[in-house]
């Protein structure tokens, strides 16, 4: 039954990105949601991973209504979100343990 779900899941996943721009399917592929529940076991602090993911969507929203995204507002925007979140994330886990 879990495979059921998963596999359900992923469909409704694969029919939303369908509904993107070509370039925001681009973003979305290169999002990183996938990997942070492996994380949890590869590194100290896989908050870092799940706050460049959440970081990652900023530049993937903008592609995805503007059909582009400058290179410098991708930096800028993805990497202080991605900064901000990790160090939020980090802070509430270790506040909370």
């Amino acid at each position: 039954q879990p495979l059921h779900l998963v596999a359900l899941l992923s469909l409704i996943a694969f029919a939303l990105l369908m509904l993107l721009n070509p370039l925001a399917r681009l973003f979305a592929v290169g999002a990183l949601t996938i990997v942070y529940p492996f994380s949890k076991r590869l590194l100290s602090a896989p908050q870092f991973l799940l706050g460049a993911a959440f970081g990652w969507g900023i530049p993937m929203a903008f592609a995805a209504e503007t059909e582009a995204c400058p290179r410098a507002f991708r930096a800028n925007q993805y990497f202080g979100a991605a900064i901000f979140a990790g160090i939020l994330l980090n802070h509430t886990v270790r506040s909370v343990a």
